[in-house]
């Protein structure tokens, strides 16, 4: 099958430099000539030091032994390995391919912490070539398959695209309060008639999780301390605001001060001092436990705490169905809690009353996304403080409508999901099929 591939090394049949390197303030930001550093093109030079497409390979940091061609006249600098066949026994484009899949070059690479690839590594790789014309056979059969790959790469992304910004849409869709109509400025009870007017929570709207009655927390005001809650206000784009919003809600919904229709609670860090207040059987939510849970019910935790550390620390147990929003340098992910768990005080947390549903609130939290950034202070880390948190206004509907709204959004976020999972294995079965494919053209199979 590969009777006429001749084998030699790297060393042998190509000729490999690091050219000379130029710093950022050389370049020229209408230069003439592309600058390809170690992952491509890093700016414009008035001057090129290589007049042909070169091949390139990253020879350090996090992708090292990745693979660029450069352009026609271009500066490549030192961050990039030039080779290049110093014969005709090779093509170029052959070359190409085979440092993409044909030839294992994680042997040439060294360094854990910060990996790296030299000329005295690369050179003694073992390489395997049948002559030239079967080299521009292999490499036309491999430019069609790949460029249908692309194609079909691009549609299912934008497909994926797609269905991601199908949910986004929607939801933002529902909490849109732009578009109302004059009768919503009618009082809400001329609009829905289960729509019972907001009350203060105590101790029979709430309803508690599932945990033991020892861990269950006082039921009643909020209870964050610190600074009262502001009196400026801060529209934001959807159902959200600090601040009573001066225009009306959309038909058949109200603005309510969010503490009147579910408690506000802080959360808090135990003494890392102590590893004693670690581990055990109460989860404690942390920035990381939200980003890998966004959006969803969160059921478990990197990390637990105890009783210990409950009962030495201003964290609190909060039962299941609260809903936790990041509020400090990660704003913005939004999780309920599946069962008593604790948070630390990068979240602001709300028990709902019978008023407001938690996957409710969920959602019209998830419609502001980045808008609520607007809430927040900081010029370094944006953290939205309790003042602007106490003063939240939210924009909401009858119960019964709620739960509709939460079927409703369920129901389309699972279809769109169950997309992306489809389009995200299209896209990995094309990547395999790009493997396949080159290990068939170096095992002599095309």
């Amino acid at each position: 099958m590969r009777m006429q591939w001749s084998i030699g090394t790297l060393g042998d049949k190509c000729e490999m430099y690091q050219p000379k390197t130029i710093s950022g303030k050389e370049m020229v930001e209408d230069g003439a000539y592309p600058v390809y550093g170690a992952n491509g093109i890093i700016g414009r030079y008035n001057k090129f030091n290589h007049e042909e497409p070169q091949l390139l390979i990253t020879c350090r940091g996090a992708t090292c032994g990745s693979v660029n061609i450069s352009a026609p006249k271009s500066w490549i600098t030192g961050n990039a390995m030039v080779v290049r066949p110093t014969d005709e026994t090779i093509d170029l484009r052959f070359l190409e391919y085979l440092f993409r899949g044909g030839l294992d070059i994680s042997r040439a690479i060294t360094g854990a912490a910060q990996p790296q690839i030299t000329r005295t590594n690369l050179e003694p790789l073992e390489i395997s070539y049948p002559p030239v014309p079967e080299q521009k056979r292999i490499v036309a059969i491999l430019d069609e398959a790949f460029e249908g790959i692309e194609k079909a790469k691009s549609n299912a992304e934008k497909n994926l695209q797609n269905a991601r910004a199908l949910f986004g849409s929607h939801l933002q869709s529902v909490f849109n309060q732009k578009e109302i109509t004059a009768a919503s400025e009618a009082p809400p009870s001329e609009h829905c008639e289960d729509h019972a007017p907001p009350r203060r929570p105590d101790e029979t709207t709430f309803a508690l999780g599932t945990g033991e009655a020892a861990h269950r927390p006082t039921i009643g005001v909020t209870r964050t301390g610190g600074r009262a809650a502001t009196l400026r206000k801060i529209p934001g784009r959807f159902s959200l605001a600090v601040g009573a919003p001066n225009a009306p809600a959309r038909k058949g919904w109200r603005w309510s001060l969010l503490t009147d229709l579910a408690r506000l609670e802080s959360g808090h860090t135990p003494s890392r001092k102590h590893p004693e207040y670690w581990g055990g059987p109460i989860p404690w939510i942390g920035i990381q436990d939200a980003r890998e849970w966004h959006g969803r019910t969160i059921e478990e935790t990197i990390q637990h705490t105890n009783d210990l550390g409950i009962a030495n620390s201003a964290a609190r147990i909060l039962p299941g169905n609260t809903v936790c929003l990041s509020r400090t340098a990660s704003v913005g992910y939004v999780v309920v809690t599946g069962k008593p768990m604790a948070t630390s005080q990068d979240f602001v947390n709300w028990v709902c009353s019978d008023l407001l549903m938690p996957h409710f609130l969920k959602y019209l939290l998830l419609a502001e996304g980045r808008g609520l950034l607007r809430f927040a202070s900081g010029s370094v880390h944006s953290t939205i403080y309790f003042p602007e948190v106490k003063a939240f206004y939210v924009c909401y509907p009858s119960r019964k409508e709620q739960a509709r709204i939460v079927d409703e959004l369920d129901a389309l976020r699972s279809g769109t999901e169950r997309l992306e999972s489809i389009y995200q294995q299209k896209l990995s079965s094309l990547e395999e099929l790009k493997k396949s494919l080159l290990h068939e053209a170096f095992a002599g199979a095309l």
